[in-house]
């Protein structure tokens, strides 16, 4: 089994009117995807689910990163939810198992008045085994030692009545109605 690893991060603000970030209560991040094989790649392509409750003191509060407009309050604890794109790259193969796990979460509050949350992303492969066949081949002991023989039936082929075919073939053509479209394909046969 391979393992690929990789740290995802992520600075939120709110609106000014809910104070600064004192403290982020719980934090859950949910990778949810799909796996498409490209050429030289497997993609995995989804979300990072991302649900958060965030306790604000007063103060001021910048908008960097992304902005977080609707929280559901309850006193001074904001609860929201947010989706950020997944995509990830990894090594063309043929995995028969393959997942992707969150493995550590961390979220703080950040001097703008924010909140930083960062998650480490642990994506663990197993490739499918090649199967491997033996197969016992046993020689052959018997010999012929006398020759067979073989009749073969030879029937002669008219040429006429070859090209007699083609002509019918191409009689129907020219006799369809103006309605219909017809074009006439030549072949390497010759007509008469």
């Amino acid at each position: 089994m391979k393992e690929v690893k990789w740290q995802m991060q992520e600075h939120f603000s709110f609106p000014s009117h809910l104070g600064k970030v004192k403290e982020v209560s719980t934090f859950t991040v949910t990778p949810q995807w799909d796996k498409e094989e490209l050429i030289d790649s497997v993609r995995l392509t989804g979300i990072y689910h991302i649900t958060a409750s965030v306790q604000f003191e007063q103060g001021e509060c910048e908008q960097v990163g992304i902005f977080i407009e609707d929280v559901d309050l309850d006193a001074q604890l904001a609860y929201f939810e947010y989706a950020l794109p997944l995509e990830i790259d990894l090594p063309k193969a043929q995995y028969k198992e393959l997942t992707v796990n969150i493995v550590d979460t961390n979220a703080t509050a950040h001097k703008t008045g924010g909140a930083e949350f960062v998650w480490d992303v642990q994506c663990n492969l197993l490739k499918t085994e090649p199967v491997v066949v033996a197969v016992a081949v046993e020689p052959i002991s018997e010999k012929v030692s006398e020759p067979i023989a073989v009749d073969v039936a030879v029937e002669p082929v008219s040429v006429e009545a070859e090209v007699a075919v083609v002509n019918d073939e191409l009689d129907f053509f020219e006799e369809l109605p103006d309605q219909f479209s017809s074009a006439i394909l030549l072949s390497n046969k010759v007509r008469p």
